[in-house]
């Protein structure tokens, strides 16, 4: 494994958030399987530009309430110094991942499935879940705005170096067929034989 500034600062996150509050108090039980699966998971740790600040990813332990929901995970900010502590900086009910910088540290690009309302999918059919977006957000505040709004979900970003562009992947979306397939259960591969 490869140790750059990244993964050191991403396990420097990780300990703060999950190691530090037990060090306030004495050792007083053994770890139980529950503490285990509440433990937050923090990934994906982004350097600003000017190497101030680091924003990455906490993903929240499952409801155990609600087994079938995808955990919630969130984009956080803490100084590189560690002179103050790890804040949210973009929460929404939907899972928000992948926070880059833009060049000039003006902007945080990300992907969440936040939808235009409660269940309600990029491309307007409400029966769906919403697609994963690509999102814009000032780092001096404000609201995040959507940027794409495709049918197929949006894999990953980049910056363009002069921070005028964001590149990006999408999943193509399953055609009308596929859809009436998966949801009939019809699996079968048909192949022609000569």
């Amino acid at each position: 494994m490869r140790f750059d500034r990244t993964t050191h600062t991403a396990l420097f996150v990780g300990l703060v958030l999950v190691v530090a509050p037990a060090l306030g108090g004495e050792y007083k039980r053994p770890v139980t399987p529950e503490d285990l699966v509440a433990i937050r998971a923090v990934s994906d740790a982004q350097i600003s530009p000017d190497g101030k600040r680091v924003a990455f990813v906490v993903a929240e332990p499952a409801d155990p309430k609600k087994p079938k929901e995808q955990p919630d995970s969130n984009i956080w900010i803490v100084p590189a110094d560690g002179s103050e502590p790890p804040r949210f900086f973009v929460a929404s009910p939907k899972s928000d991942t992948s926070p880059r910088w833009s060049p000039d540290g003006r902007y945080l690009a990300f992907l969440s499935k936040r939808g235009e309302g409660a269940g309600e999918a990029a491309d307007g059919d409400k029966d769906k879940e919403p697609k994963q977006q690509l999102h814009l957000i000032r780092t001096d505040g404000g609201e995040a705005e959507p940027l794409t709004k495709l049918r197929g979900d949006v894999e990953k970003l980049r910056w363009s170096p002069d921070g005028k562009a964001i590149a990006f992947t999408a999943r193509d979306p399953k055609s009308e067929e596929e859809e009436k397939r998966e949801k009939a259960r019809d699996d079968a591969v048909h192949v022609e034989r000569l």
